[in-house]
């Protein structure tokens, strides 16, 4: 399985949270027993700067909801570009399923 390109935007310090709904065909992918992780680096760079949470919306139709906490988004910088990049695990088997980069801004009081 090849990993999906999406590129965002968000504000330092913001929770930002997206639905992700995985599937083949118009079918749905079970993902109930997987687990999944998403970590955020600044491009160019290899130091894990902040981590994705998750939650299983509905595992038998793949509905996944991937969430960057307001204190995990506050370790970003503003006017930085980060890379980000979603992995799953299904029994020991790790794929990337979604990657890109991120462009964090500052808010106005920052």
């Amino acid at each position: 399985m090849l990993p999906g390109f999406k590129a965002f935007k968000l504000y330092k310090g913001d929770t930002f949270a997206f639905n992700l709904t995985l599937g083949s065909g118009g079918d749905p992918y079970d993902i109930s027993t997987h687990t999944f992780r998403g970590q955020i680096k600044e491009k160019g760079k290899k130091t894990l700067v902040a981590s994705f949470d998750y939650d299983i919306v509905d595992g038998p139709a793949g509905e996944l909801r991937i969430i960057l906490s307001a204190d995990e988004a506050s370790k970003l910088n503003g006017a930085k570009i980060y890379e980000y990049d979603i992995e799953m695990n299904q029994d020991g088997v790790v794929s990337t399923i979604l990657k890109g980069p991120i462009t964090v801004m500052s808010d106005i009081s920052n």
